[in-house]
């Protein structure tokens, strides 16, 4: 989030929305990009298409990932902060609500409600949609568009992924469990046994999330320090 504030600031957002269009934002806690045969973009495109060809007028923010709560409450929606891409020209309306600001001296909560949910929040109240390529846990594998209309006919169930990170074990195996088998089979290459509690290739996701835990395949590829991960406290997990 700072990043974008401070980038914001040392070009004047002017300046910024006219060298922009459209602007990625990728936390340091995501590894990637992985792109293979399984990915979920064509090879033609480069990896940022896969959130900036969402945007248009009416989607102003994509990302890889919507947690559709915040403490538990499901009419929170919003863009995950750790990979996102925004229209510029809407930089002026997260900026005038406060979302884009100095967190500092914020606690982790404050900051999450006011930056992570509450860029989302303001598109929504002004009338604009979110959206994420494919992790969709109603559809898995699919695009998901949001706009508020949409979120009053969502009925919360005891399914949904509302405990927060997306990509923690438990919610990743959640979603695997949403897809279709045959979908499956074409991304393991095999017939998926237990379907529900694969943890798929790191390049079906491009981009993964590894202060939760460590899939075995990246751990292989990045030659991570297996002792050092223990003592982390970042489980590994066999996929």
């Amino acid at each position: 989030m700072e990043s974008m504030r401070i980038a914001t600031e040392q070009k004047g957002i002017e300046q910024f929305r006219k060298e922009y269009e459209k602007v990625v934002f990728l936390n340091c806690g995501m590894f990637g990009p992985k792109l293979g045969p399984k990915s979920p973009i064509p090879s033609n495109l480069h990896w940022t298409q896969l959130f900036t060809v969402l945007l248009n007028d009416t989607v102003r923010m994509s990302g890889i990932a919507i947690n559709p709560c915040f403490k538990k409450k499901c009419r929170s929606p919003h863009v995950q902060s750790f990979l996102y891409a925004i229209s510029t020209d809407t930089l002026h309306m997260l900026l005038l609500a406060g979302a884009i600001y100095d967190c500092k001296e914020d606690s982790k909560e404050a900051i999450i409600r006011r930056y992570e949910v509450g860029m989302s929040e303001t598109l929504l109240n002004q009338g604009y949609s979110i959206a994420t390529p494919f992790m969709n846990q109603w559809e898995a594998g699919k695009p998901l568009v949001l706009d508020k209309s949409s979120l009053a006919h969502m009925t919360p169930t005891v399914n949904m992924i509302s405990n927060g990170d997306l990509f923690r074990e438990g919610n990743i195996r959640k979603l695997t469990s949403k897809m279709e088998k045959s979908q499956l089979k074409y991304i393991l290459g095999r017939d998926p046994e237990n379907h529900n509690l694969n943890v798929l290739p790191w390049e079906y996701y491009v981009f993964f999330k590894v202060t939760r835990f460590v899939p075995y395949d990246i751990l292989l590829e990045m030659q991570y320090d297996v002792d050092l991960l223990r003592k982390e406290g970042i489980p590994i997990v066999a996929n």
